[in-house]
């Protein structure tokens, strides 16, 4: 508030109040982080700075975190100071606090106990200890207290309305609502809202304005745990008005800009991107400044580190023999810093990813060595080195000859496989050896040639020498008349390996033909089957005699005819097949497919279809034939007839086959056969049947021999029961098939009726037989009887007196009837005061005079008034009797 004062001392009367805005300081988290890159390379950074919101309301922000003490119950305390509320305005109701949230970490949930405490000092409990080893947020519990190491604060709130239960309900222990987070990584509680362990009623009637307290107590030393902050939310509905403001920041060049530290090569146009390519190592600042409209400055740094220039060495180039070589890159000028290496291609290295492989590689390669600064790839340089392998090492192949005993000499190098080097040395037996060999006097060994290079690389190769007598034929060439051959034709190619006299020609037995008998190969053709042995000579006249011989068996080609006979009967398998075989060597084996036939030309019991027949002779030499054989349709009964029973359960029908082509009958499936197509004398039934033709082929079929329904006699009769009152009976027929009908009434009427009426009229209770005869129109008949029941009716006399004077005669007095029908039987006798004299429950008791029966004397001479009540048992109806009954004496 504003005072004024003049000259004169005097006052000013009014009080204005003047708000005083300052600027809050704007959030730069979406600016570019600062960076590394390498010399020549171009990066952007980029700048942004959002305004922050101020509000009365105080909150208990902490930044990255408080470390919660870890001495046993010691708690920390954190206090939000409110004075915008209304003066005594308190909590009404559990709704004036929406929630209370904290964002915090901690790495055993079960040793803390956290609360709330209004500015009255009323409590409120969130958390008593419980849930064991659970985390909250996402801790590190490989730090120490001497050293905490802050990890990642989750938000968890308590409110009224919560309904998922405690922080311990939710625990491992219980629920188990958690995620698998921290250092090292457990379950962690997840964020949410929560109910507190002790009511929000609990701070009803506490001051609003005033400290309130958020308190945590860690009451075990192995653990620890950071806060970031906590607030409480009120209902927006019970806070009086509060001032809130946001500075604004605008998006043009005049409120952002980069002005400190090293100036940026490119400005966007709304200063918020900077582009800088370095050209120089060491540490870059680049300073972004931003102004609000308060007029307020406000700034924030980043750095951009430029790694020195580096050359990569790969070493000098290598030329190897058989053993690898060690690589070795090294950089220089690195400054220290760590670097990654790469070899390609990594066909024959070790590892190609580190600095010094060794290389083996198959042939001459180059190899390209990349190193760059580690996490930053941009940053490299590359060199190359040559692997070689050397190649003037050549010592031929090892080889094997032969050598006569005779002149010239020879030198060995010359006998070698392949293209040795010259220059080496001989050995025999690991002994010098001269290189000429001189088959007169030189010994058939194995000699050896090595061959040493100046890289110190050597090889070697190995001559064996067999020496053989002048007068071997070897030294003359071998001949070879080819393999022994088993033929299945008459023409063969002989094959002659020729010696080294440069002539030769074939012979053999008369009668087989030679194609050219000079040439060493030529075709020979034979005049039937048979073994014949043919020789390859070689005579040169003056030293060299040269024979050899071979086998040849030849087989006339097999040639096959079959003669098929087809099966009588369809599906009968008594078709038959034979084979006729010309050619070939000695005796034949016969396989017939199917596995029918066995080893013989001849097979029976064939069923129709394909086959083949494979033939060999004794040399193996093989043909086949295909054959069918075939079968006639399949034999069916072209009809039948029949002539059903009589009646129904008769056994008098017929049952007639009707084929032209059947010569016997059978009925039974063939079990028996008759010549007559007809069977007489049959019941209703099913039958098989059966034909058999001339040719002794069956055909089958199923027939029926149907008969009439039978007539099944049976009536109904009503009233059931009759009675003597009403005597008379309607009889209905109930019969089926039926077309006429004899009734005979207990003998005392017969009617042809379908539905008769007989009255009984002789009023004499009884049971009676009632028969009916039911005939179809083919006169068979059927019979029932059933029994007819004419029922008496109950008749009762109640005397009007009786004299019980020991007389023997009307000395007692009861209801007399004709039937025992009676139920629920009560008689009642009265005075005339109404005091009952008699009372019984069974019809067969009397009234002996006396009371009540009771003996004694008979009560005196008078009219008496009774009551009787019953129930009939055949109809279950009511009757009641009241009347007087006089007693005399």
């Amino acid at each position: 508030q504003l005072y004024l004062t003049d000259d004169n001392e005097c006052g000013n009367l009014n009080l204005i109040d003047q708000q005083v805005l300052v600027s809050t300081t704007p959030n730069f988290g979406n600016t570019s982080e600062s960076l590394e890159t390498c010399l020549g390379s171009t990066v952007s950074i980029y700048g942004n700075a959002q305004p922050v919101t101020w509000t009365g309301i105080p909150d208990a922000n902490f930044g990255d975190g408080v470390f919660l003490p870890d001495d046993v119950g010691t708690p920390f305390s954190s206090s939000l100071n409110f004075q915008q509320f209304d003066p005594g305005q308190t909590v009404t109701d559990v709704s004036n606090i929406q929630s209370i949230c904290v964002d915090m970490e901690h790495t055993y949930m079960g040793d803390l106990v956290l609360q709330v405490i209004c500015p009255n000092g009323q409590t409120m409990i969130f958390h008593q200890q419980g849930g064991g080893y659970t985390y909250l947020g996402a801790p590190n519990d490989f730090d120490t207290n001497i050293d905490p190491v802050v990890g990642e604060c989750w938000h968890y709130c308590w409110s009224p309305t919560a309904t998922d239960g405690t922080w311990v309900d939710n625990s491992v222990f219980g629920t188990n609502n958690t995620t698998s987070a921290g250092t090292p990584p457990s379950q962690s509680l997840n964020p949410g809202t929560y109910e507190p362990v002790q009511p929000f009623s609990n701070l009803i009637g506490c001051p609003l304005n005033g400290e309130w307290t958020y308190q945590s107590t860690d009451l075990w030393g192995a653990d620890n745990g950071f806060i970031c902050s906590w607030e409480i939310n009120f209902d927006p509905a019970i806070i009086p008005d509060v001032t809130t403001f946001t500075p604004s920041i605008g998006p043009e060049a005049d409120s952002s800009q980069w002005d400190g530290g090293t100036t940026p090569d490119y400005v966007s146009a709304d200063g918020d991107t900077a582009v800088f390519t370095a050209t120089t190592e060491g540490v870059h600042p680049f300073v972004y400044t931003v102004t609000d409209n308060f007029g307020c400055t406000y700034d924030t740094t980043i750095t951009v580190t430029v790694f020195p220039a580096f050359t990569a060495n790969a070493g000098p180039d290598q030329t190897i023999c058989n053993d690898p070589v060690q690589l070795s890159a090294s950089v220089q000028n690195s400054s220290g810093q760590s670097m990654t290496y790469t070899w390609s291609p990594p066909e024959g290295l070790s590892n190609p990813n580190i600095a010094n492989p060794s290389a083996l590689p198959d042939n001459t390669t180059t190899y390209t060595l990349t190193a760059f600064v580690t996490g930053h790839p941009e940053c490299s340089d590359t060199d190359d080195i040559i692997v070689a392998l050397d190649p003037g090492v050549d010592p031929g192949q090892d080889t094997t000859i032969s050598v006569c005993m005779y002149p010239p000499s020879f030198d060995m190098i010359t006998m070698l496989g392949g293209t040795p080097n010259a220059g080496g040395t001989w050995t025999l037996a690991g002994q010098p050896a001269d290189p000429i060999f001189d088959p007169t006097s030189s010994p058939a060994g194995t000699y050896t040639y090595t061959v040493t290079n100046n890289l110190g690389c050597t090889g070697s190769a190995d001559l064996t020498i067999i020496l053989l007598d002048a007068t071997d034929p070897l030294c003359c060439g071998v001949v070879d008349a080819g393999p022994d051959t088993i033929l299945c034709e008459l023409d063969h190619g002989l094959h002659a390996s020729i010696g080294n006299t440069g002539t030769g020609g074939w012979s053999g037995p008369a009668g087989y033909t030679f194609g050219n008998s000079g040439a060493p190969q030529t075709t020979v053709t034979a005049p039937g089957s048979g073994a014949a042995t043919f020789y390859w000579i070689e005579d040169d006249g003056v030293l060299c005699y040269l024979i050899d011989s071979v086998t040849i068996i030849f087989t006339e080609p097999l040639q096959a005819t079959v003669t098929p006979v087809d099966a009588v009967c369809f599906e009968a398998c008594d078709g038959t097949a034979s084979v006729a075989v010309t050619g070939g060597n000695g005796a034949f084996t016969y396989v017939w497919s199917g596995g029918s036939g066995g080893n013989n030309p001849l097979t029976e019991h064939l069923c129709a279809g394909d086959y083949i027949v494979a033939i060999n002779d004794t040399n193996m030499c093989a043909t086949s034939a295909n054959l069918t054989i075939g079968q006639p349709p399949l034999l069916e009964i072209d009809n039948n007839s029949q002539v059903e029973p009589w009646c129904n359960g008769d056994c008098n029908g017929s049952l007639t086959i009707i084929d032209p082509e059947a010569v016997d009958y059978s009925f039974d499936g063939g079990v028996s056969w008759q010549s007559n197509a007809t069977l007489d004398s049959l019941c209703a039934g099913s039958f098989n049947i059966a034909i058999r033709n001339a040719d002794g082929c069956i055909g089958t079929a199923q027939a029926t021999v149907t008969e009439p329904p039978a007539v099944t006699a049976d009536f109904a009769h009503l009233p059931i029961p009759a009675n003597i009152n009403a005597p008379t009976i309607d009889f209905h027929d109930q019969s089926e098939h039926a077309v006429a009908w004899v009734w005979d009434i207990a003998g005392l009427a017969s009617s042809t009726d379908q539905n008769p009426r007989y009255t009984f009229s002789d009023k004499y209770p009884g049971v009676y037989e009632v028969c009916l005869v039911a005939i179809d129109n083919h006169g068979c008949r059927d019979s029932i009887c059933h029994e007819v029941v004419i029922d008496n009716v109950l008749q009762t006399y109640i005397p009007n007196a009786f004299t019980p004077d020991g007389n023997g005669v009307n000395d007692s007095w009861w209801m007399v009837r004709n039937m025992d029908d009676v139920t629920d039987f009560h008689m009642r006798v009265f005075d005339r005061w109404g005091e009952v004299v008699f009372e019984s429950t069974d019809p067969n008791i009397a009234w002996d005079g006396t009371f009540r029966n009771g003996g004694g004397e008979i009560l005196k001479q008078d009219v008496y008034a009774y009551r009787c009540t019953f129930q009939l048992i055949s109809t279950a109806g009511a009757r009641e009797y009241m009347g007087h009954v006089s007693l005399l004496k």
